[in-house]
């Protein structure tokens, strides 16, 4: 939880509500610091929201899945009836505000719904921020959900692989929130653009032979071909298996995976290197084999 580390470390005090499910539990690797942070279960139900958003002044929805939509609503109208002033959506990704965009993948309708919903509650004094990432970088590399697969040296290529696209990192994807969160007036109502990087795969890719001192094995793939898997199986009722093939498919096709302009410097948030992020995310892969 790297983004609530962020979030402590701002001085802001966090109020964490995850689901009462088994499955919501906060890692135990990454648990908050008790004295400043306090844990509210809930079921999502509007007494138990109700609850949990009492005397706050802003929620973050952490929430994915095919229930996204439903839940941030509930809280959306929870977060009204108690008075909070600012609800950050789990827009965290890509922009989803086309139907362009939507019907190229329909794994992002959730978003735009939710974010269409939260501009009809500015009139009841709520007011959003959008926080626009592109892919989580060390997540997506020590996954592999990227293409890159750290553990046998292997990438898959989309394209030409010098398509630009743009990726954060967790502890800045963190840092942003908070940062939104102190600069309520300059961020209120509108998507904030964010990155750690604007690169490219075959910029990545080299950074990872470096840091291995490898040469990685490539194969080559296109958005068109990876975006027919991804709709071959959301149409099959497979949403899981979908989320890879149609994210990437718009990540990596040179237009969707980039922004017209970042509000880094507006959120005064630290500048990284490509190389060192690389470096530290391999050698962290396998520090525990050393």
């Amino acid at each position: 939880l790297e983004e609530i580390s962020a979030l402590q470390y701002s001085r802001l005090s966090v109020t964490l509500a995850p689901s009462t499910s088994p499955s919501s539990a906060v890692p135990i690797r990454s648990r908050p610091s008790p004295q400043t942070t306090k844990v509210y279960r809930t079921d999502y139900s509007e007494e138990s929201l109700l609850s949990a958003f009492k005397g706050q002044d802003a929620i973050i929805a952490a929430i994915s899945g095919a229930n996204a939509a439903e839940v941030q609503k509930k809280m959306i109208d929870a977060a009204v009836q108690a008075g909070v002033k600012r609800f950050i959506p789990g827009e965290f990704g890509t922009k989803a505000d086309t139907e362009e965009l939507i019907k190229k993948a329909p794994i992002f309708g959730a978003k735009k719904e939710v974010t269409d919903y939260l501009k009809t509650k500015e009139r009841d004094g709520l007011t959003w921020t959008g926080v626009i990432t592109s892919g989580f970088f060390d997540w997506g590399l020590e996954v592999g959900f990227l293409g890159y697969d750290l553990e046998n040296h292997k990438a898959v290529i989309y394209n030409s692989g010098s398509e630009p696209h743009f990726t954060t990192t967790r502890p800045t994807i963190g840092k942003a929130v908070a940062a939104v969160l102190s600069k309520p007036e300059d961020t209120a109502n509108k998507y904030i653009f964010v990155a750690s990087f604007q690169t490219t795969q075959n910029e990545v890719l080299a950074s990872l032979e470096k840091a291995s001192r490898k040469k990685w094995e490539i194969s080559e793939t296109t958005s068109e071909e990876s975006h027919k898997l991804g709709m071959n199986r959301f149409r099959r009722g497979d949403v899981g298996g979908s989320l890879q093939p149609l994210i990437l498919s718009v990540v990596y096709d040179g237009e969707e995976g980039t922004f017209e302009e970042l509000d880094n410097r507006m959120l005064e948030l630290p500048r990284e290197d490509l190389d060192e992020t690389v470096k530290a995310i391999y050698v962290g892969r396998f520090a525990s084999k050393m």
